[in-house]
């Protein structure tokens, strides 16, 4: 080991002819740090002188030796980090004889002030400047800026800046060696431990007699890494056994650091560290080892799907662990980290291996992520690892998977009374409107209300309403049944009262859980309300018949009629058949076209003569005949009756 050597620059500033707006501008500096202007405005030459070993300045306090800022200048409340001396003879003298006591090996900058009057030098001056290497110095016209360096004793490293006018600003850089006289060596971080048993080092000088003065310290490191010396100056070395088991507490300091510490500042040379060697007792050692057990359901997943992921760890060492604490993160494509879970396993003993297995919904996680997981992780109440290992690093494993985001569109279904109407058709004015969404998706469960928006306009109201699931009293007005099972079905019912007649718009907007909207445009329908009950006369189609024929009829009102009976007979006025539609037929309030047909059969089954029929509808609401209302279609009928005409 040797002490280094670090080179620092030196930087010298001068300015020719100096005006009092520049004073502060002449100025040295080594490595930054140095001084500026001059003491007082009057001609001179100032000197630095830097010591060999340190490369600090002299300062102008040290001795008397006729400089003119003895033992600090007037302006100033601190000693000068160089020395002034004017152009007087007597001065110039006075400068000669300081050069003269600087010891070899030092350093001397020498540079003009204003006007340095170089023509008017005694010999004596010439000549000390000239033994340093300052070859010439006798022919430096007056007003000159110049500036010297050089090493005392070595003229070989002299080197001058020296300007053509008055006016112009020199500069000077040169790099010096600093050799140290000490330095010290640590160790890396120690343990942990859980009992500290002994210390043994040696050293060796490389002269002797040495100079050296050298010594260990220990230093303890609690959980949290805060540093104490605990042993500050161990000089025995010869590898006597130091006892640590009764001087430091690992439980304490679980932790160590060594510092070994080497001064000598006659020689410079460093004492060599032969030997340092800690004994203690290791704590346990888990690490993940995936050969022992390996498992991640898919690497790549729909969003909303469930991933699984389990990794083993085994317990290298030859020491029992408690029960071993585990964390799993989810690092998403943004690379923001989300803890998914911690908590503790069983006990970990020596050679065994844990295997844990964590589940994760992907859903808001598409792209590219990462699990992470983490054996003895930090104890949040602790803010350390939960228990002491050898290492940390082997605790910690990530797996990559990749989530692709739901772009399919639901599929949004809106029925009346079980039954899907047209634009513009007659509702029930109490209708059991349903809302189904459905999503491809058998993950993201359509389990949310905020994914839909209903509303409904009267058009003789300028004003469309949002129809929200519960009122200000938090009464339901649409209940939601929320998707159950992998069909990814959701339910909106809703049986509004319409309280008057006329025309209305309803229109749905719906999404499913990645905001896929159910298509380009809202679903959007119109239908009529007509509160009196009512019944148009009812007519058949198609009519002549030669295999079925169906009834068609339109009703108003909330309710069916408990009787709906049509009576089929002969043109002779026979019986032929009596149809009881409640009984054959689901009729709503609104356009009923049967999906029973009449086969032309009468009530025992068999077939009738071709020919003209004569059909009679009878309607009762609430034991009432039920008023008939206009059609188009009326004109082909006559009061009640119609005809029919069955072909073979």
């Amino acid at each position: 080991f040797d002490f280094i050597s670090t080179p620092k620059l030196l930087h010298a500033h001068n300015i020719g002819s100096v005006s009092s707006a520049d004073f502060l501008n002449v100025k040295y500096d080594i490595d930054g740090a140095g001084d500026n202007s001059c003491c007082g405005a009057g001609d001179a030459m100032i000197v630095a002188v830097f010591d060999s070993l340190t490369l600090l300045p002299w300062t102008s306090d040290m001795q008397d030796f006729g400089h003119r800022d003895y033992p600090k200048c007037f302006s100033r409340n601190r000693p000068d980090y160089y020395f002034v001396f004017s152009t007087d003879s007597q001065s110039l003298e006075n400068m000669v004889t300081f050069i003269n006591i600087i010891p070899d090996g030092d350093y001397i900058l020498a540079y003009s002030w204003r006007n340095a009057q170089f023509q008017s030098w005694p010999e004596n001056t010439y000549q000390s400047f000239e033994g340093l290497g300052a070859n010439n110095i006798r022919f430096i016209q007056d007003n000159m800026p110049y500036i010297f360096f050089a090493e005392k004793g070595n003229t070989a490293s002299a080197k001058w800046e020296l300007g053509t006018n008055a006016t112009e600003v020199k500069d000077l850089y040169d790099t010096l060696p600093t050799n140290f006289f000490y330095g010290d060596i640590n160790s890396v971080k120690i343990g942990p431990s859980v009992f500290w048993d002994s210390f043994h080092w040696q050293e060796q000088s490389i002269e002797q007699p040495t100079n050296d003065s050298v010594f260990v310290e220990i230093k303890g490191l609690d959980i949290s890494g805060n540093e104490t010396v605990l042993l500050p100056h161990i000089s025995t070395d010869s590898l006597d056994i130091y006892n640590l088991s009764g001087a430091i507490n690992a439980s304490q300091y679980p932790y160590l650091k060594l510092r070994f510490f080497s001064y000598d500042d006659s020689t410079l040379s460093a004492a060599q560290l032969k030997r340092w060697q800690l004994t203690y007792g290791e704590v346990p050692e888990t690490a993940i080892n995936p050969q022992k057990g390996f498992f991640i359901s898919s690497d790549t997943v729909c969003e909303g799907e469930i991933i699984r992921f389990g990794v083993a760890t085994e317990n290298i060492s030859p020491y029992d662990m408690d029960s071993l604490m585990v964390s799993y993160q989810l690092i998403d494509a943004n690379n923001s980290v989300h803890l998914l879970e911690t908590k503790r396993l069983a006990p970990h003993p020596a050679g065994s291996v844990l295997i844990d297995t964590v589940s994760v919904n992907t859903m808001n996680f598409t792209g590219l992520n990462r699990l992470r997981v983490e054996y003895n992780p930090v104890n949040p109440a602790t803010g350390n690892y939960d228990q002491l290992e050898q290492y940390h690093f082997n605790n910690v494993a990530e797996v990559s998977f990749l989530v692709t985001k739901d772009i399919t569109n639901p599929v949004l279904d809106v029925s009346f009374d079980g039954r899907h109407i047209l634009d513009g058709e007659v509702v029930s004015a109490h209708p059991k409107i349903t809302i189904e969404l459905k999503d491809e998706n058998k993950y993201l469960l359509l389990n949310d209300t905020a994914s839909f928006a209903i509303y409904l306009r009267a058009f003789d109201d300028s004003i469309e309403h949002r129809i929200y699931f519960k009122d200000s009293a938090d009464n339901d007005i649409l209940h939601f049944i929320p998707a159950q099972t992998t069909d990814n079905a959701c339910f909106i019912n809703w049986q509004p009262e319409f309280e008057k007649d006329g025309l209305y718009a309803l229109r749905v907007q719906a999404k499913d859980i990645s905001a896929n909207e159910s298509g380009d445009n809202d679903y959007y329908i119109t239908f009529r309300i007509l509160k009196a009950p009512s019944i148009t006369n009812v007519y058949t189609y198609p009519n002549p018949f030669s295999t079925e024929m169906h009834f068609v009829f339109t009703l108003t009102g909330v309710d069916v009629p408990e009787v709906f009976l049509i009576q089929i007979y002969s043109a002779k006025g026979q019986w032929v058949k009596t149809i009881d539609l409640n009984k054959v037929e689901e009729i709503h309030i609104g356009p009923n076209y049967t999906d029973y047909a009449w086969d032309g059969t009468d009530d025992n089954g068999a077939k009738v003569a071709p020919g003209l029929y004569i059909y009679q509808v009878i309607v009762k609401l609430k034991s009432e005949n039920m008023p008939h209302a206009g059609h188009p279609m009326d004109k082909y009928l006559q009061r009640a009756y119609g005809k029919i005409i069955y072909m073979r």
